[in-house]
């Protein structure tokens, strides 16, 4: 939203309504997705991405829990995905048993045997554990 106020963006293109039991034309649908377009093509850069916070899935630095684990995002819960690579980064990169901020690894691998080991890791988990 910064980044739309730092261009002072306006729509000029107005807000479509459909009430409850109003059939959806072409008409309105086609207004729609002209205003959807406007908007996300105001937020796009110069040079082509769509700069923004990254605040969803954070592979990168996510937030270690309290309980040892990772979860998907900031206020997340810890889950296995996220728990076990995390981990397994950690150890790859080098830290021990026990290394780690707060004895990360050593808290990380409780979690992971505590939740049933990570054989509980989404098929997706497991494509990456494989590779």
């Amino acid at each position: 939203m910064q980044f739309l106020r730092e261009k002072s963006f306006k729509h000029s293109i107005p807000p479509v309504k459909i009430e409850d039991g109003e059939e959806i034309t072409y008409e309105k649908a086609t207004t729609a997705l002209r205003r959807a377009i406007s908007f996300f093509a105001a937020l796009q850069s110069s040079d082509g991405h769509w700069p923004a916070e990254n605040a969803g899935p954070m592979f990168f630095l996510p937030p270690f829990n309290e309980d040892g684990g990772w979860g998907l995002h900031r206020e997340g819960h810890s889950i296995m995905f996220c728990t076990t690579l995390s981990y397994i980064c950690m150890r790859i990169l080098g830290e021990g048993l026990d290394g780690g901020k707060n004895n990360a690894c050593a808290r990380a691998q409780k979690w992971i045997l505590d939740y049933g080991s990570v054989t509980y890791i989404p098929s997706w988990g497991k494509s990456w554990l494989s590779v």
